[in-house]
């Protein structure tokens, strides 16, 4: 008799200046929806993250941790500043895996991003490949606020582990839906569970 697995823990964490319930913003209720739908456990911040203008890593982290309860069974997608999080999460916690949407590893030469902590250091590849079952990034060639050569840099420091996905034409990933987002995740899962 085969034991059944609880279900996946899906954790999502925004980008910044996300207050509020996040569900209207960007992609965050659609994958909600989808992902329940689809018999995962979805967890996000209904009612936003605190310190969402800054996104400082030091509020950040232990949120990720004990409010949304990212663990070694869950799968972190971190999107834009939320991605970010999710690198540095990896770099001390094993996760499941982690889903990077919309991904950079510097601070882009913006104050509010050296603000936030994450950049403060050089991350630890090894570390993050290491505490992941598996690593996703899905970069837009088109995103308006993180260049594509970043993204495609940031899949590099991730080799081998990443799976990069690349979307010809696509922005910051704003808008719904997002079908591979879930269809990866599955691939994935799939592969963790023979």
């Amino acid at each position: 008799r085969k034991l059944s697995m609880p279900p996946t823990r899906i954790v999502l964490v925004p980008g910044n200046g996300c207050g509020g319930d996040i569900r209207a913003c960007n992609f965050y209720g659609w994958a909600e929806k989808a992902f329940t739908e689809n018999g995962y456990e979805f967890v996000l911040p209904a009612e936003g993250m605190p310190d969402p203008v800054k996104a400082r890593e030091c509020i950040w982290i232990p949120f990720i941790r004990n409010n949304l309860g990212a663990d070694i069974n869950s799968v972190v997608i971190g999107h834009s500043s939320g991605a970010a999080a999710a690198l540095r999460l990896a770099e001390s916690h094993k996760l499941k895996g982690i889903v990077l949407v919309a991904a950079y590893h510097t601070d882009l030469g913006d104050e509010n991003e050296r603000q936030s902590g994450y950049f403060s250091r050089p991350f630890n590849w090894k570390a993050i490949q290491s505490n992941c079952d598996f690593i996703i990034q899905f970069a837009g060639t088109a995103d308006s606020l993180v260049p594509i050569h970043i993204q495609r840099q940031l899949a590099k420091e991730l080799q081998p582990k990443c799976n990069y996905y690349e979307v010809n034409g696509g922005d910051h990933f704003f808008l719904p839906p997002f079908n591979q987002l879930i269809q990866a995740i599955s691939i994935q899962e799939g592969s963790q569970n023979p």
